[in-house]
């Protein structure tokens, strides 16, 4: 059967942070897989609605928007965090700006991909009643899918909507846990070595950081992981640590954490991964989680991806969003409470005992990617039938 030709029009964030670029690589890989189409994707920077985007090419969540996508076989939201509710200038109190009356002018399909819901910012009623209008209108939308990802999303549409509306909205993977970073090359220098990735994570200091309450400040996260590090490299003299940043940010916490390491180990011991952007870029950093002995972060995709891609993981949670991810996947034992005075000593222990079940993680990973690409795939599908009918 001949490959059908499907025109995309992909609103999502492409640049600036390689979890995103990770997701997307994971989308259309799902696509191809389960669909019969031949697609050619028209990719729309979302981050260029925002305010504090001052540049000309500057566009808008008007009908002018709804004409183009009126143009393509269909048009995908997400995957991203786009359902935050503290957007009081927001029609629907998101960053997906949409009048709900404008739904009405769609001449072709609509499908929100894995959108995370996070009320964790902030969230006042009258967002949450423009946010419930805009769900309810497209729900309603005989062209349009909603679905949210499994982080969490659906405990708080339902909190804040209502079970009813909630179980109407599906829950799917977010698309990181498929990334392909096909046959991207190590570095020279891991070539045949150990090694682990860790990601840090700076932005949004005050929920991270915010040092009160028995909370660390950053100063205390910063000398945690130096001592781990630390400790990790005196117990195991073979091995080498990656520094994996996700956007510009992480840059500083890595520099913050080397400042307090024992100069041999900065030397020997240390390696910085290049901050990329873009769509490709995903292949080279992921291949490096691919490969490692352990990942370990507080970012959404550098526990997303490696669980997908078969590494163990410990994810080190300053945000709740972390700790949703893992109790929705079952596995909440492979979290760390990254805000605790201490919790270097509690990542050591679970590091050397993830050392010692590793094979037995690895089944258990294989065996939650398989759960995940079950559903995944049915939402495909379900979309390939919406768009082709």
């Amino acid at each position: 059967m001949p490959a059908l030709k499907r025109n995309l029009l992909h609103i999502a964030s492409f640049d600036g942070n390689i979890g995103d670029n990770a997701s997307h690589n994971g989308f259309y890989r799902q696509l191809r897989e389960n669909t019969t189409w031949e697609i050619s994707v028209q990719q729309k920077e979302i981050r260029k609605t925002y305010l504090n985007y001052p540049a000309a090419d500057r566009w808008f969540w008007n009908d002018d928007l709804i004409a183009q996508m009126g143009e393509q076989d269909v048009t995908i939201v997400g995957g991203g965090n786009y359902f935050e509710l503290w957007l009081e200038n927001s029609r629907t109190g998101t960053t997906i700006d949409l009048n709900p009356e404008s739904l009405r002018n769609l001449k072709s399909p609509l499908f929100f991909n894995a959108v995370g819901c996070d009320p964790n910012i902030g969230v006042t009623q009258e967002t949450i009643e423009r946010f419930r209008g805009f769900v309810e209108t497209v729900l309603q939308h005989p062209m349009c899918m909603l679905t949210v990802r499994n982080d969490g999303s659906s405990k708080y549409l339902t909190e804040y909507l209502g079970q009813e509306v909630a179980d109407q909205i599906e829950v799917v993977p977010d698309p990181g846990f498929f990334v392909d970073p096909c046959r991207a090359e190590l570095p020279r220098s891991l070539e045949d070595k150990r090694f682990w990735v860790l990601n840090l994570a700076k932005d949004r200091p005050e929920r991270r950081f915010p040092g009160t309450r028995g909370k660390l400040d950053y100063k205390g996260f910063i000398t945690e992981i130096s001592g781990f590090i630390e400790e990790i490299c005196l117990h195991y003299p073979d091995l080498q640590i990656v520094l994996v940043p996700h956007i510009f940010s992480d840059l500083d916490p890595i520099r913050d954490v080397m400042a307090e390491l024992p100069d041999p180990i900065r030397r020997w011991r240390i390696s910085v991964a290049p901050l990329l952007h873009g769509m490709g870029a995903e292949k080279t950093i992921f291949a490096l989680y691919k490969e490692a002995e352990l990942a370990m972060g507080p970012r959404f995709h550098a526990n997303v991806c490696p669980i997908g891609l078969g590494t163990p993981t410990l994810g080190l949670v300053t945000t709740q969003k972390l700790t949703d991810l893992y109790e929705e996947l079952g596995i909440p034992e492979r979290a760390i409470d990254a805000q605790t005075p201490g919790f270097g000593q509690q990542l050591l222990q679970a590091a050397e005992k993830t050392l010692r079940c590793q094979n037995d993680i690895k089944d258990d990973y294989r065996t939650l990617r398989a759960n995940l690409k079950t559903r995944s795939d049915e939402v495909y599908r379900n979309l390939e039938s919406l768009v082709d009918s």
